[in-house]
């Protein structure tokens, strides 16, 4: 299969944090055996690689990504009743609103969450009270040697923010979710997308929270709050006065502006508070 693979592709522009170089090479991905080419391809040069969802999670180098990096496109979707198909690629959120509008429930909260279907099974997307891996029955696997692989929900092991594929090397192609009947499920879509927009930075580039909570009954944007570093800036860096777990590009932020701010607040926040906070976005190296 011929695949359009491109050379120096600019990463800011597919990321919501608006921060990274260029990556070596870049690769569009739309169906399964696209991938599973991919995949070939990278088995046979024995390059580095990154798959790429819609970029809400991810740090990039300002110096790039000295490999290929895979956006994710598979986007299909098939219903059965209320048992939904999906390909890694689509749009968390837009399955979210479209099942709710539906009157399907089990994936309301994800309407707020700016992620690929793949991704948020990965990172095990969740709000207080609602995890992804609730509602999900299978999902399809393509190791990096090339095998496909189908994982009943039973087969695989869930924490908050944590899967069992951030231990494996491959790719996950689809997913298949099991919802429930609910009347009220769009309703429930409308009030979380607008406590979204009460409380969190969205109109400035940012990659999300940038810290996992210590405990269910304690945020690591409180403990930040309580440290009095809301507003704090390092370079174009800085924490949203808006909410604390955010950092935002305020001025054309680089990489090393982010990290220098991130480990200034786990600083602060282990001295003031005694708690350790561990980052949940992914810093991507060049090598």
């Amino acid at each position: 299969m011929n695949l359009n693979i491109r050379s120096d592709v600019l990463l800011k522009n597919y990321s919501t944090f608006k921060i990274g170089g260029f990556a070596k090479s870049f690769v569009e991905v739309c169906t399964i055996e696209q991938m599973k080419s991919v995949f070939s391809h990278i088995r046979k040069y024995k390059i580095p690689y990154l798959v790429l969802g819609k970029g809400s999670n991810i740090l990039f180098d300002d110096k790039g990504f000295n490999g290929l990096v895979i956006l994710n496109k598979i986007d299909f979707l098939e219903q059965n009743n209320n048992i939904f198909h999906v390909g890694s690629g689509y749009s968390i959120s837009s399955l979210a609103i479209k099942t709710a509008k539906d009157n399907l429930s089990g994936l309301e909260f994800a309407s707020s969450i700016p992620a690929t279907v793949g991704g948020a099974v990965y990172m095990n997307a969740s709000l207080p009270g609602y995890e992804i891996k609730n509602c999900l029955k299978e999902v399809l696997f393509l190791s990096e040697n090339g095998k496909e692989i189908s994982f009943n929900i039973d087969e695989l092991e869930f924490d908050y923010r944590y899967s069992t594929f951030q231990t494996m090397k491959g790719v996950i192609l689809s997913c298949k979710f099991e919802l429930k009947h609910l009347p009220d499920a769009y309703l429930l879509c409308q009030d979380l997308l607008e406590k979204r927009r009460h409380t969190q930075p969205i109109t400035k580039p940012s990659a999300g929270c940038v810290f996992c909570n210590p405990k269910k009954n304690i945020s690591a944007g409180y403990l930040i709050d309580m440290c009095g570093l809301k507003g704090k800036a390092i370079g174009g860096a800085k924490i949203s006065e808006h909410h604390a777990n955010f950092i935002i590009n305020e001025d054309n932020a680089s990489s090393m502006d982010v990290l220098l701010l991130i480990e200034d607040i786990k600083k602060t926040v282990q001295e003031k508070t005694d708690y350790n906070l561990k980052i949940e976005i992914k810093y991507i190296p060049y090598d």
